[in-house]
């Protein structure tokens, strides 16, 4: 996950940066650095706030098999409806999970 997709993903759950940190245990500066892109922020970390997303329904959408290159980001209440919408266009699921 980038900043960009961070931004994205914490639109999606309509999240403020402080509802990221609260729900992640991370530090505010953590989480607004990141989105910044001027922080050089742990994989850990990273990993914990895409986690704290898939919590709450959002998909991560990847090129390759590994989740290495995540292209976007999607809010999902139906996980049947979102896998055959992304399969349909060949793209692999890094996680999943229902709200």
């Amino acid at each position: 996950m980038n900043p960009a997709q961070c931004r994205a993903a914490r639109a999606l759950v309509g999240w403020s940066q402080p509802q990221l940190a609260k729900n992640t245990g991370m530090g505010m500066s953590t989480i607004a650095g990141f989105e910044r892109g001027n922080r050089n922020t742990s994989r850990e970390a990273i990993a914990e706030m895409q986690g704290a997303f898939e919590e709450y329904g959002v998909v991560f959408i990847s090129e390759d098999r590994d989740g290495s290159k995540i292209v976007g980001c999607a809010i999902c209440k139906d996980s049947k409806m979102i896998l055959k919408k992304l399969h349909g266009i060949g793209a692999q699921i890094v996680a999943i999970s229902n709200v």
